[in-house]
């Protein structure tokens, strides 16, 4: 009987030391930590209330879908219920949270089905990419500007990648060259293919080139 006890204080002991070990890593994640169950959260970590600016009083308290943003909440509620269901779906993707100061943030969740207190819920990790986002934005916008700035002053670019032997165009080299534009992201030619393009006195100098 002793041995009995002694067993069960051990194993009571290691499940402690477990469930600590396992509260440190999830109140320490660089991630939000989410649990949702009935469409309200009903676990989170630190990180879900500094990235929200939420107390954690007002995230448990209301559906889920209040802190998401008006354009994103559609296509975030029927994944959710999608995997609720058990359907296929990306587990990763990217949607816009509202804060409490009423700014909002991009974040990527990555979400998963499990059971929780003997119930269906969804077990999800939530990453801040809004500095990602903005610095894609700025990109983009950045792009854009070139290619309007190229098609005004009818001036085309061109990057040569030596390695592949490829040469990649804007749209309006493209145009300039008479050829069709396939595109941003197929918008490459063969170095061969593109010495077809120079006037044949001018292709050893392409090549020393």
């Amino acid at each position: 009987v002793l041995l009995d006890q002694e067993s069960r204080v051990q194993a009571e002991k290691s499940l402690r030391e477990s469930e600590e070990k396992h509260r440190l890593v999830v109140e320490n994640a660089r991630e939000a930590i989410i649990i949702t169950q009935d469409g309200r959260i009903v676990f989170l970590n630190r990180m879900t209330v500094e990235i929200s600016g939420f107390p954690e009083d007002e995230l448990t308290a209301s559906p889920f879908t209040d802190f998401i943003h008006p354009d994103d909440k559609q296509m975030v509620l029927d994944n959710h219920l999608k995997r609720m269901k058990g359907d296929e779906l990306p587990p990763v993707y990217n949607f816009r949270i509202i804060r409490k100061d009423k700014s909002f943030k991009w974040v990527e969740i990555n979400s998963t089905l499990i059971n929780w207190q003997e119930r269906p819920s969804i077990l999800s990790f939530l990453s801040d990419i809004t500095d990602r986002k903005e610095s894609e934005e700025s990109l983009r916008k950045s792009e854009t500007r070139i290619v309007q700035a190229q098609n005004i002053a009818h001036v085309g670019s061109w990057e040569i990648d030596l390695i592949n032997r490829t040469m990649w165009g804007s749209e309006e080299a493209f145009r300039i060259y008479g050829l069709d534009y396939p595109g941003r992201d197929a918008a490459y030619l063969t170095l061969a293919d593109a010495q077809q393009m120079v006037y044949e006195e001018d292709r050893p100098g392409m090549d020393k080139a």
